[in-house]
């Protein structure tokens, strides 16, 4: 009963000036608006590179070289077809081998990355060709001319028509376009801008390498990967003459610890959105003690009027704590309304992924303005409650 009168009190008291209530609650709208716009920012950029990632498969395992062994060694076809061997833990598995050259079409022309494999990399790397189809095991025998290019390099190369059954040249390489790949969007596992053919062809016709860059290897399952892992492992340390002393001259990459890296990068990112935007929040609360400062010295006699009546220090303090903090909660409010407004903006500009709003990151929001009400209302508060009765009743 008695807060309640307190809390009426105080609303009544802070409605008085309406456009310094505004100006009080502006940092702190700005503040939580910031922090609802990027975490939700944050968190669809993650979300949706996770789902990319977790697409290829968590029972995913991709060899590659180790450039920084003292005893350096490439991948060869003799290992990937030992490892292919072992079907016990093994689903698929498919080489890749790549290079950068210029692809061309008429006056058209891009730098793009190519990726030699076989049929079955569409398949491991969920990648589906939309328009025409992947290029055939035949066509992989026998080094064929063909390809299928990402979506954004058809894009490139044919603004204005359909890529589809027309000769391009790749590097020196007049070839035939088989296939066209959707869009996977910008990012680290994007074949958008790549060009994918046969990789007997880049061997053989491109980049004049005998060598393999990497290998995807496809476990039959998530919980045999690590099985998988140590059993290919032990297979390319013998076929190399490893010893028992020597470190592997090979690197595993494991989809599992790519995405528990990938979690740890973007919490990071969104700590760091987060900081920025609390900010926003530090100056809106200076701007809350300094209007509740005024406020307190521009109603002094009402306090030396109230304490003459009967309050004690308790109720003014409290009086004070609540208009700082209904202030705080009302700013946050509305800074909630104007993050999900910036934040559906956001959605409509940036393509490759949606903005997600989590009750977390609102949750956060009013915490922290609350919070921030709470603090940087006890000092004006406390001044407030340590007037001294007479004297506040001389104050004009």
């Amino acid at each position: 009963m008695i807060l309640g009168n307190v809390l009426r009190v105080a609303l009544r008291s802070m409605l008085l000036n309406r456009l310094r209530l505004f100006l009080t609650m502006l940092g702190i709208i700005i503040g939580v608006a910031a922090v609802i716009a990027m975490l939700a920012l944050g968190e669809g950029a993650r979300r949706a590179t996770l789902e990319r990632f977790e697409r290829m498969g968590t029972n995913l395992l991709i060899l590659g070289n180790h450039h920084g062994h003292s005893r350096t060694q490439r991948l060869t076809v003799r290992e990937w077809h030992a490892i292919e061997e072992m079907t016990q833990c093994v689903d698929r598995i498919v080489p890749e081998v790549n290079t950068t050259v210029q692809s061309k079409a008429g006056t058209n022309a891009v730098e793009t990355r190519i990726i030699g494999s076989t049929p079955d990399y569409f398949i491991v790397r969920d990648l589906e060709v939309v328009r025409g189809r992947p290029f055939t095991e035949e066509e992989v025998r026998q080094s064929a001319d063909v390809c299928v290019l990402g979506h954004q390099v058809a894009e490139d190369l044919f603004p204005l028509g359909d890529a589809l059954w027309q000769r391009i040249f790749v590097g020196n390489r007049r070839v035939r376009v088989v296939g066209v790949a959707e869009e996977k969007g910008e990012g680290f596992t994007s074949q958008d801008s790549m060009v994918m053919m046969p990789y007997t062809t880049v061997m053989n016709r491109l980049s004049g390498s005998t060598y393999l860059d990497r290998l995807h290897i496809r476990c039959r399952s998530h919980s045999i990967a690590p099985e998988a892992q140590a059993a290919i492992g032990a297979l390319l340390r013998r076929l190399r003459g490893l010893t028992p002393e020597e470190e592997d001259n090979f690197r595993f990459f494991a989809v599992t610890e790519l995405i528990e890296s990938l979690e740890h990068s973007i919490a990071l990112f969104k700590a760091l959105l987060g900081g920025v935007a609390a900010l926003s929040l530090l100056v809106g609360g200076i701007g809350i003690m300094n209007i509740m400062l005024v406020t307190v010295t521009e109603r002094t006699r009402e306090i030396g009027i109230r304490k003459a009546l009967g309050a004690r220090r308790r109720d003014i303090l409290v009086q004070f704590l609540i208009e700082s903090v209904v202030v705080a909660i009302i700013g946050g409010a509305l800074g909630i309304a104007l993050g999900w407004g910036i934040a559906s903006a956001l959605d409509r500009l940036v393509e490759q992924f949606d903005t997600i709003i989590t009750l977390g990151s609102i949750l956060l929001s009013v915490s922290c303005a609350s919070a921030i009400g709470l603090i940087f209302g006890i000092y004006p508060a406390r001044r407030a409650a340590r007037l001294d009765p007479i004297e506040a009743l001389r104050q004009e």
